[in-house]
Parts: C-alpha cells; sequence; structure tokens
C-alpha cells in the first residue's frame, strides 16, 4: 500500500476546502455529542430530584430529592475537572502512542531508556503529567526551554539511543507568553521562539548524537506560518532536519538507514 503525507488526507482535504462545508462537517458532530451529554445531565438530574417521593411516605424524608439534587450540583464542577484533567492525559499520551506507531511503522525503533536516564530525568521533571516511557511527554515542563534543553542532553547520554527526534510548536509559543509564563516565574515579554532557538542551539553543540524536529502544524493563518517559518529556517541553519509530520520523518529517516547500510555492505561508509 502506498504511504500518504498527511497533508493529503481526505480530513486536510476537507480542512482546506470550502468553508461552510469544513464548519458543517466538523461542527454536526460536535453539536451530537454535546446535545447526547446535556440530555443526560438533565434526565439524571430530574431523575434525582424525584427521589424520596416514590419511596418514602414521612414528609420530612420526602426533602431528599432537593437535598439529592444540590448534591449532584455540588459535585459537577469537580466531575468535569476529572474529565479534563482525563481528557489531557488521553489527547498528550494517544499522539505520543501515534507518534511511536508510525516511526516504527518504517523500521525505527523507539527504544526503552536505561534506568540511569530514568533517574536523572527524574531529579528535573516532576512525576505528575509527565511521561518517561519512550516516546517521552514532557506535559506542560515541555513550555520551558530550559528543561527541553536538559532532557534532550539526558536522552544523549542513553546508550540505548541513536538519534533525538523532537517535537516543537512555534505557534503556541505567543499563547504561553501571555498566559502561562508569568506564573512559571519567566520575566514578561520573554520571546519563547528566540529562547527554544538559543537552548536548542547550545544542545546541538554540545549532542553527539542526530538530532531531527518534527514541527506540526497546529493551526492555519499568517502570524502561525510566519513563526513556523522563522523557527523552521533557523533550526536548519543550525543543520537540524525539520519535518511537517512523523510520517514525512520516518519516511525520509528509513530511507537513509537503507542508503546507509548500503554503504555499509560494499564497504563506501566510514567505520567512525
Amino acid at each position: 500500500m502506498e504511504n500518504k503525507n498527511i497533508s493529503e488526507t481526505k480530513g486536510v482535504k476537507t480542512l482546506l476546502g470550502d468553508p461552510k462545508k469544513a464548519v458543517i462537517k466538523l461542527a454536526v458532530p460536535m453539536i451530537i455529542a454535546m446535545s447526547a451529554h446535556t440530555i443526560y445531565n438533565l434526565v439524571d438530574a430530574l431523575w434525582v430530584s424525584g427521589l424520596g417521593k416514590d419511596i418514602f411516605t414521612n414528609a420530612e424524608i420526602t426533602e431528599i430529592g432537593t437535598g439529592a439534587l444540590a448534591a449532584v450540583g455540588f459535585a459537577l464542577p469537580f466531575f468535569m475537572m476529572i474529565m479534563a484533567v482525563s481528557n489531557g492525559i488521553g489527547i498528550g499520551g494517544g499522539s505520543t502512542i501515534e507518534a511511536g506507531d508510525t516511526l516504527e511503522k518504517y523500521n525505527l525503533k523507539i527504544p526503552q531508556l536505561t534506568e540511569k536516564t530514568i533517574i536523572k530525568m527524574s531529579r528535573f521533571l516532576p512525576d505528575v503529567n509527565t511521561n518517561f516511557t519512550n516516546p517521552i511527554d514532557l506535559g506542560a515542563q515541555g513550555a520551558l526551554p530550559h528543561i527541553y534543553y536538559r532532557t534532550i542532553l539526558t536522552l544523549d547520554k542513553d546508550p540505548n539511543i541513536s538519534s533525538i527526534v523532537f517535537v516543537k510548536d512555534p505557534e503556541r509559543f505567543r499563547k504561553l507568553e501571555d498566559s502561562l509564563l508569568g506564573k512559571l516565574g519567566f520575566d514578561k515579554g520573554v520571546d519563547l521562539n528566540r529562547a527554544f532557538i538559543r537552548y536548542i542551539s547550545k544542545a546541538k553543540r554540545i549532542c553527539t548524537k542526530p538530532m531531527v524536529c518534527v514541527m506540526l502544524k497546529i493551526s492555519e493563518g499568517f502570524e502561525e506560518y510566519k513563526s513556523r517559518y522563522k523557527f523552521k529556517l533557523k533550526l536548519l541553519n543550525r543543520n537540524v532536519p525539520v519535518f511537517e509530520n512523523f510520517d514525512l520523518c520516518g519516511k525520509i529517516l528509513n530511507n537513509m538507514n537503507n542508503y546507509r547500510e548500503f554503504l555499509q555492505k560494499y564497504g563506501k561508509y566510514p567505520k567512525n
């Protein structure tokens, strides 16, 4: 079966086609799902509010329906918080699993990290919202340039790893600069684009293993395109290859490995 670039898929064609059709196709499933969820909550509230009237006959006990409804309303915000955390973990975990599956499809093994590497990373990464299982998920810590830098250096020392593939989406930098970074102790007006380039460049000079960047396209717009272009150009000037998706990255790296094996077979590839 021929492998198609992600930019040629039906979903992307829908997004890049007629805006009205794209909005309808994306909105209808969401409307149905949210309507079903709302109806479920409504029926649940009606049923809970009726508790006590048919079961209990004592006038004082019949008020249990009102109390039960209040309890449901009180618990709703906590339930929504649990759902938000679960969705965040599911989306993040799903993306890392998809990345691993895509790369392994092209004969690129995702090795396990050594115990020594995991211990080193646990010294500067929290246990919450992070995943030390390769592929690594830094969670919110991935927005911090110095944490990203330390992670790359730690992976470079792992004997199981032959190359480092990392993901960066610079179009999110502007939103993080306006919201998250102030809470993390960064100065107001910090340029995350320049900060990440500085730290990645520093890591590139130190690391002995190849570094490859996958720059996923999250949103489309002039500012987003300009941010991606500037970030990509600076990485390319530092000899860091940049790909738009894991499928393209895996395909090219696999071809490079095949060519290396071909040169090794005929003694044309340097041993060191």
